[in-house]
């Protein structure tokens, strides 16, 4: 490189550090829209300089001027430049370039590559530019905010006046129906919501890309991408334009701290990313609530507009035209129901005629409801405005009217119907006003063991579990909770309960004692009877007593299903339990449901009823026999070709029941046949050199896979598999044990890998085989730990104190032979390794291990003894190990408030 160009270069760099420096300094201070306002135009200047430095340098290059214009495209044409962003430009030429402008284009180019920004260019002809829009959707939608940063104006206003002419006039209806097409792809990508613990702030529903889509929307119908224009032609209010500029504006400051924050550009807003923004944007440590959780509530309540006015936008442009299209007939169509509401295509509104005459009583916004949950309906944009702009009427004498309580009680009546009217009612803040402790948790990001959505979310997804259990169409109706569900009695206070059973994580910790009570205060509020307040109250109260009992205890102890029918001693309470239990589980992320913990539950649920029927000593003799068991699965050994390796040979009677005799019976109860068959035949490929088989099986539709194990027995085998796993990025969601009377082990692991995605390299995974096999022959050392990934990264001193790592040891609600070890902690690479090594080391025993690893927490039971068979004593040895296992478990490190900050 000469010297000139690279002072040139130099120069440049200057200029784009001091940029970025000045980004840096307004980050915080001034609006995120003003920020990239800013950096937008001092690349803009960066640009112009540069090329008049070019032309000064070779003066043929002046001709250039007068042929092509260079515009800014995409979010920087839009001036929505963030720190990392694509910097996209197209050199636009009125006809072919000469030799002079393709020698310019690359004079401008080389230096600025040498910057390292993400650059994006490209050179057209109007012509080809021309042929473009309306074909390739991309360009068409980058072209629709571009401003000319050099060069001939009127070639870009050329463009500009074409692409109205085609868009508009022409090809609208083509164009906005591939950007929808898009949305909803992209929407279902991200699991169709908003209320994501762990958002993309650009792709998720509701983000950047989103608010593009109604600008996008703004130029296709009326040749301008702004939202001045929806609000002049009386699509938007100035209120709703307000808003969406203000959640535009929060965005695009979220970005820039993300890319300030990395280094990079990144639109994932990770937890630990939450943690170290929020203090940076003004969040602090309040009573309860952390500050990244103050962060994602604002984070939601915007997103959430950008959502909301995006469908209302869409519905009016399409109100508009299907009435111009229908005309007179479309009107004929609606019809009065109910009074003062009419319909019409599965709308329900208030005529804006007869406004003033329905307003005069607040109960016809509840009665409003009503109706579309009766009828199956949905409330109209302009019907739902209107409820907004009188929920200030909604008192404490509205909030305790029997005729209300009896309507809302009404709506919760069907399940099926219920969960749109409820999520319409949430919308419109109808629902926080009228029962105010929903508001509570109103976008409320409480990050604990479980959750994968926000509080209200989760709530709302749990009523629409109860909704599936009714429907036929779902797979849910045909489960055992869908044979117990439709038996019910009362679906209203069901309802009630299963939308209220978390609300008490909006007064911060013990959230079940605080729902329980609030439950209670909302019931007397509302006049409920004594009998229905009760209910209320026990539902909320025990709401997470059942999954505790089933997936962290024992199975097969008696005393579990005793205990349970013990404190819920009413046949009807308990189905209504067992059928919140469900839904709550089903509802809490997208791999907290599957078939094993189904199981668990419908067991524990029969085995305590059975205890209510007088018929305890069923429970001991519930599990099938080794004998049925064996019958179901030759039968399906008959019906279904054998399945696993290449030539394995055909299955015998005798040696399923061998295989099942020596199953302990949990393992029986909980294993479908065509899996007992895959184990016996695993099984077979066991011998002196192998020490270990297992098979890898994909779950449709989930982002997990299924590896089922199947190994001799052999000190530490547990520990060494977790290591195994562990050594290649696997992460394990959940794990079951099962160790028969002749020392064959099966355990069946829910894994994912690196990238949260099921693993699908089955080579990798046998290479892994055979080293594991290696370790247990003692032919290799099992080091394990030296092959562990990265370790997680630090951990919020403030998330940590909420929600700290524990270590319990009990002897008192196991069963009399062991002893119960509980281990609460941050997930990490190697953490259930960490534990078991322990467990080794100690010489302990596991009989038993429940695992589960969901949201970045390890919630794991182990049932132990020690290396007699003995359960552990409460005495200095054991609670020295207690102190070391929760050493070993706590995070390496913690980062403080003033870290954050600096970080």
């Amino acid at each position: 490189m000469t010297t000139k160009k690279t002072e040139e270069a130099t120069t440049l760099e200057a200029r784009l550090t001091r940029a970025r420096d000045r980004l840096a300094q307004q980050h915080g201070h001034r609006s995120g829209k003003e920020v990239v306002r800013r950096y937008s135009e001092d690349i803009d200047r960066l640009i112009q300089t540069h090329i008049n430095d070019l032309i000064r340098q070779n003066p043929e290059f002046k001709e250039v001027t007068e042929r092509c214009v260079l515009i800014a495209t995409g979010g920087y044409g839009r001036r929505e430049l963030n720190l990392h962003s694509d910097i996209d430009l197209l050199f636009l030429f009125r006809e072919e370039p000469t030799e002079v402008c393709e020698e310019f284009i690359r004079a401008f180019l080389y230096p600025m590559w040498n910057l390292k920004i993400d650059l994006g260019y490209g050179i057209k002809t109007l012509e080809q530019a021309y042929g473009e829009i309306c074909s390739d959707l991309d360009f068409t939608t980058s072209m629709t905010g571009i401003h000319p940063i050099w060069g001939n104006e009127e070639i870009a206003q050329q463009l500009q006046d074409h692409l109205r002419i085609e868009t508009v006039t022409r090809k609208s209806s083509k164009v906005m129906d591939q950007i929808l097409s898009r949305m909803y792809g992209r929407h279902l990508k991200h699991s169709d919501t908003l209320l994501l613990l762990e958002p993309n702030i650009k792709d998720a529903r509701g983000g950047l890309r989103d608010f593009h889509v109604i600008l996008w929307a703004a130029f296709c119908h009326f040749g301008q991408g702004t939202l001045s224009i929806l609000t002049n032609k009386g699509l938007l209010t100035t209120r709703e334009e307000r808003s969406l500029r203000r959640a535009h504006s929060f965005l695009l400051e979220l970005r820039n701290g993300l890319h300030l924050m990395e280094g990079r550009k990144t639109d994932a807003l990770n937890f630990e990313r939450q943690m170290k923004l929020a203090p940076e944007l003004g969040h602090d440590l309040k009573a309860h609530v952390l500050p990244e959780e103050q962060l994602m509530r604002s984070y939601y309540e915007h997103v959430g507009a950008i959502d909301r006015l995006l469908g209302r936008l869409l519905k009016r442009l399409s109100s508009e035209e299907s009435q111009s299209e229908a005309g007179r007939a479309g009107r004929l169509r609606r019809r009065r129901i109910e009074g003062e509401f009419w319909t019409r295509d599965n709308l329900v509104w208030v005529d804006p005629r007869e406004v003033n005459t329905v307003v005069r009583n607040p109960d016809w916004m509840m009665h409003l409801f009503t109706v579309c949950a009766q009828r199956g309906l949905l409330v109209d944009d302009f019907t739902l405005n209107l409820v907004e702009q009188h929920l200030h009427e909604i008192d404490e004498a509205y909030r305790r009217s029997p005729l209300n309580r009896d309507r809302f009680l009404g709506i919760l009546r069907n399940p099926k119907q219920c969960i749109a009217t409820l999520r319409q009612m949430h919308a419109c803040r109808f629902l926080d006003t009228y029962l105010p402790e929903f508001a509570l948790v109103r976008n409320l990001p409480r990050i604990d063991y479980y959750h994968q959505f926000t509080v209200d979310e989760h709530l709302l997804r749990s009523v629409e579990c109860a909704g599936q259990l009714v429907d036929h169409e779902n797979g849910f109706y045909r489960s055992h909770a869908g044979s117990v569900a439709r038996d019910l009695l009362r679906w209203d206070l069901l309802v009630f309960a299963l939308l209220f059973h978390d609300v008490g994580k909006g007064e911060g910790r013990g959230h079940v004692i605080r729902g329980s009570h609030m439950i209670q205060r909302i019931a007397e509020r509302l006049s409920m009877t004594k009998k229905e307040t009760e209910i209320l109250y026990q539902l909320v109260l025990n709401h997470q007593r059942m999954s505790f009992m089933a997936l962290r205890r024992n199975p097969e102890d008696p005393k579990v299903p005793e205990e349970l029918a013990k404190d819920i001693s009413d046949p009807e309470l308990l189905r209504m339990l067992y059928v919140l239990t469900c839904c709550d589980l089903r509802s809490v992320s997208e791999q907290s449901w599957n078939d094993w913990r189904g199981s668990l539950l419908s067991s524990l649920f029969e085995r305590a009823m059975d205890f209510l029927r007088g018929e305890g000593e069923k429970i001991r003799r519930s599990a099938p026999s080794h004998r049925s068991v064996t019958e179901k699965v030759m039968k399906e050994v008959q019906e279904n070709p054998a399945t696993g390796e290449e030539g394995s040979r055909e299955l015998r009677r005798e040696e399923v029941e061998e295989f099942l005799r020596d199953m302990p019976s949990r393992y029986r109860r909980s294993t479908p046949p065509q899996l007992v068959a895959r184990h016996v035949r695993m099984t077979q490929r066991l011998n002196e050199q192998e020490l270990v088989t297992w098979e890898l099986e994909q779950a449709p539709g989930s982002s997990y896979a299924i590896l089922h194990c199947v190994a001799s027995d052999n000190p530490g085998l547990f520990c060494n598999l977790c290591g195994a796993l562990a050594s290649r990025g696997f992460n394990i969601l959940s794990a079951q044990i099962y160790t028969a009377k002749n020392g064959v082990c099966v355990d069946v692991f829910q894994i994912q890998d690196a990238d949260r995605q099921p693993p699908s390299d089955i080579g990798a995974l046998e290479r892994l085989r055979v080293k594991l096999n290696q370790v247990l022959l003692g032919e290799r050392p099992g080091k394990w730990k030296d092959l562990l990934p990265r370790r997680a990264q630090p951990i919020s001193a403030a998330r940590l104190d909420q929600f700290p790592p524990s270590v319990s040891i009990s002897n008192d609600d196991s069963t009399e032979n062991y002893t119960v070890l509980e281990v609460k902690a941050p997930d990490r690479p190697g953490l259930l390794y960490d534990i078991t090594s322990l467990l080794d080391q100690h010489r302990l025993n596991i009989h038993l291990a429940l695992i589960a690893t969901e949201s970045y927490q390890g919630v794991d039971v182990f049932y132990i003894t020690d290396w007699e068979n003995n359960r552990l004593e409460k005495d200095a040895k054991t609670e020295a190990f207690r102190e070391e296992l929760l050493e070993v478990v706590s995070p390496d490190s913690t980062i403080g408030a003033e870290e954050e900050s600096a970080s």
